[in-house]
């Protein structure tokens, strides 16, 4: 299988993200499994706020998909471990995308998200738990303690866009899906 490592740019490449995750969560739906999120980050912490951010907002978007990780249950470094442990007992055969914050040394990938298979934090075990990974590069590591107003404007920037794309790619699945069942069961 041909390894997957695309980077998206804020502003310019989210219809082509929308459609990665769209490919992904139609085969997910036509195979008829649960889409579970797993947004890793902590709300301690402003540069790994990431996925709590993300994680609170698909929540408020109550979209028909399992949400772990938020400002107020934070999936980390401590429990991540045992909450995929918990997702592969719960939701086995599930199409499992991790949402995680990503640093960088390069500054002009900053606000850019990273779609992958394979994870590529540091944490090796989650890598067998996981369908599909995305990254939000929020921090240049040279500038770790940048401006706290910055950061999290585009931290909650990267979650809105990303939450877009992921609701977006959630209808056109579920639309396509509906397609394809009218199409094989009620037109012929």
């Amino acid at each position: 299988m041909k390894e997957l490592f695309r980077t998206f740019g804020l502003s310019t490449d989210l219809k082509d993200f929308t459609q990665v995750l769209e490919r992904a969560f139609c085969v997910a739906l036509s195979r008829h499994i649960d889409i579970v999120c797993v947004c890793v980050g902590t709300s301690k912490m402003y540069g790994d706020s990431f996925g709590a951010i993300v994680g609170d907002m698909l929540l408020d978007l109550r979209l028909p998909i399992w949400v772990y990780g938020s400002s107020l249950s934070n999936v980390d470094a401590r429990n991540i471990s045992a909450t995929m442990q918990v997702i592969n007992l719960v939701h086995s055969h599930s199409f499992v995308l991790v949402i995680d914050a990503m640093s960088t040394l390069d500054p002009t990938t900053v606000g850019d998200l990273v779609i992958t298979d394979s994870y590529v934090g540091l944490n090796q075990n989650v890598s067998i738990f996981a369908d599909l990974y995305v990254y939000g590069v929020t921090t240049y590591l040279s500038h770790a303690k940048r401006n706290l107003h910055s950061q999290l404007s585009l931290t909650d920037t990267l979650a809105h866009n990303l939450c877009h794309a992921i609701s977006t790619a959630c209808a056109n699945a579920q639309h396509r899906m509906q397609l394809k069942f009218l199409d094989k069961f009620v037109l012929k």
